[in-house]
């Protein structure tokens, strides 16, 4: 397993997902490995499932679905997104590196602009958001703290933040 390699459990089997590679693990033994052809400095940074079917994104906004041993495009937002996109039912909400929240519905492979952000100077790491009943929180980097609204998803408040201590609680 190579480092940043992603890991996740699906039904009767795992994924195993690193820059262009997928490889799945049936709990019975079989393994199929796919070689994903992606552009340079493109990788994969999220496999997921929806409606049964399994899906995964790459850092150049790039939708795929992959079927058995293949996989076909999606989507194509044509910008580079930050590695921890939200996953919530039906929507994905992307962050570009150009300070844009992006939603794509998977019901009709829509994608909208929900506003655009100032981008502090920090760290991009593994952050994950959180919900309470109205907002969505989303750590865009060790600078850069989004509130999101949480039904429409359109961005509610961008803050800057300074002292990076506090990141070692989160």
């Amino acid at each position: 397993i190579q480092q940043n390699t992603g890991i996740i459990f699906l039904d009767n089997k795992y994924y195993l997902y690193s820059e262009n590679k997928i490889s799945a693990f049936y709990f019975d033994g079989n393994k199929i490995k796919i070689k994903i052809d992606l552009e340079k400095d493109e990788k994969i940074i999220s496999l997921f499932k929806y409606k049964s079917e399994i899906y995964f994104l790459t850092n150049r906004s790039k939708l795929f679905k992959l079927n058995d041993e293949s996989y076909e495009l999606i989507l194509d937002y044509e910008t580079f997104i930050s590695p921890n996109p939200i996953i919530i039912d039906n929507i994905i909400i992307l962050f570009s590196v150009f300070g844009e929240a992006i939603e794509i519905n998977l019901n009709n492979n829509n994608a909208s602009n929900k506003g655009s952000f100032l981008i502090n100077y920090g760290i991009l790491d593994n952050y994950k958001s959180n919900k309470t009943d109205e907002s969505i929180f989303y750590l865009y980097n060790s600078g850069t703290l989004l509130t999101l609204d949480k039904s429409s998803y359109l961005i509610k408040n961008n803050y800057y933040l300074e002292d990076l201590n506090i990141l070692s609680n989160i």
